[in-house]
């Protein structure tokens, strides 16, 4: 006996002592689900996600910025009365009125309204580059729960073939062509396999709540992944990707969009060095009352003037202001130089691990798949012609699983990379567009 044997001999007779049961755990029955699509499930998140749904207000409040900078400043009436009532007492008095204006100079209001500007489409590049991680969760999420409905439907294949094997090796011990032990060992291996099976059927409860709450609904709604984890169609090269990249993330694009925002700070803060004008504009109705050859004569006038006022920036040079816009637009440069760069390590790696899922996936699938399924049959074969032991064939039989659920793992890392390709590039990564991820 190997040591393998007699590791997975040790193995089962531990399971058989502490489980204490040989209950064959038929599957239960299904019931109907809600079968979606991947992207279904992308567009009922990007519609219902609620942290998507609160960023989305954000843009209003930027609006809203935008509108208050197009608006001209408010004039100023000033109304005046003077009289002589507590004094004289002679009727002399005089009404006035004025009205002012303030002038922006040195262009200030259009830089205003361009960095209010910006600031509205870096708002719109964050719900963007959101929308875009949230349909990149999702994806990943579907993928892995994809994923584990193969691995389920893998294991309910093998607690089908289990079943058969207890039938059969049943059937051997009462025709005395095998030892009880043979049955037991068949019974244990069904009992792993249910037990195998309620495990991966929690994994995929838990996969399917992630979703539920990525779309912003009850997380005990059961459905049904639809789709494909291996892709059919190579992904592009990576120069290309990178170029995609580069052209359609919204984050970079926002943080492009920030430093032209600082740059326009910058250009208003030295702006505000240039003194701002308010002009008046002044009536005043005078009334006198004059002494004349022992007469009381009232003049009444009618006045209009105006004036000018112009602050004198000597204290105040506003370079606080300037020097702080300064070193704002420069971190902002630097942030978008690391931001290129986090981005062309994000798609490299994705690239890598898609072109090594890809490959270890058409090798299992091509060269390993056929030799563990021809070996199982032969020792299945062997073992109904009285040339093989129970050990090995269900050695054979782990091996062709264990094989199959490689090439299934090898199938999710090539859509899981696939994902993150499509998420670090922001749009399709497959030569064909609109094929790769879902047939």
């Amino acid at each position: 006996m190997s040591g393998v044997q007699k590791a997975f001999v040790a193995t089962v007779l531990i399971s058989l002592v502490t489980t204490g049961s040989f209950s064959p755990g038929y599957p239960e029955e299904i019931a109907e689900k809600e079968v979606l699509t991947r992207e279904q499930v992308v567009t009922m998140a990007l519609r219902g996600n609620p942290g998507l749904i609160a960023a989305r207000k954000g843009l209003d409040q930027a609006a809203a910025q935008t509108a208050r900078a197009r608006v001209f400043p408010n004039p100023e009436v000033e109304l005046g009365v003077e009289n002589d009532a507590l004094t004289a007492g002679e009727g002399e008095g005089a009404l006035s009125v004025g009205v002012s204006q303030e002038i922006r100079t040195g262009g200030k209001r259009g830089y205003e309204i361009a960095i209010a500007g910006r600031e509205k489409e870096r708002v719109q590049r964050e719900i963007e580059n959101l929308e875009r991680e949230v349909a990149g969760e999702v994806r990943e999420v579907f993928g892995e729960v994809l994923f584990l409905q193969e691995r389920l439907r893998l294991q309910e294949e093998a607690i089908r073939g289990a079943r058969e094997w207890v039938e059969l090796t049943k059937g051997r011990f009462r025709a005395g062509y095998v030892p009880e032990f043979d049955l037991n060992l068949a019974r244990i291996e069904l009992q792993e396999r249910v037990r195998e099976k309620g495990n991966i059927a929690k994994e995929l409860t838990a996969a399917g709540t992630r979703i539920n709450t990525l779309l912003g609904r009850a997380p005990e709604i059961d459905f049904m992944a639809s789709g494909f984890l291996e892709a059919r169609e190579e992904a592009m090269d990576l120069p290309a990707l990178m170029d995609q990249a580069y052209q359609s993330r919204p984050d970079l694009k926002g943080a492009e969009a920030a430093v032209e925002q600082f740059r326009s700070r910058l250009a208003l803060a030295r702006a505000l060095r240039k003194p701002d004008l308010r002009i008046s504009l002044d009536y005043t109705y005078d009334t006198a009352v004059l002494d004349v050859n022992d007469r009381t004569v009232r003049d009444r006038d009618h006045l209009f003037g105006g004036k000018i006022s112009i602050p004198l920036m000597i204290l105040d040079k506003k370079r606080g202001e300037i020097e702080e816009a300064a070193v704002e637009e420069g971190r902002a440069v630097l942030e978008v130089a690391a931001l290129r760069a986090r981005i062309a390590g994000e798609v490299a790696l994705a690239y890598r691990e898609w072109w090594q899922a890809e490959k270890d996936a058409a090798f299992i699938r091509e060269e390993i798949l056929p030799l563990a399924s021809g070996n199982r049959d032969l020792t299945e074969e062997a073992y109904r012609l009285g040339k093989a032991g129970v050990l090995e064939v269900m050695e054979a039989r782990r091996r062709d699983l264990e094989t199959r659920l490689s090439g299934l793992e090898a199938a999710h890392r090539q859509y899981t990379a696939l994902t993150a390709l499509e998420r670090a590039t922001a749009g399709n990564p497959v030569m064909s567009a609109g094929k790769g991820m879902e047939r």
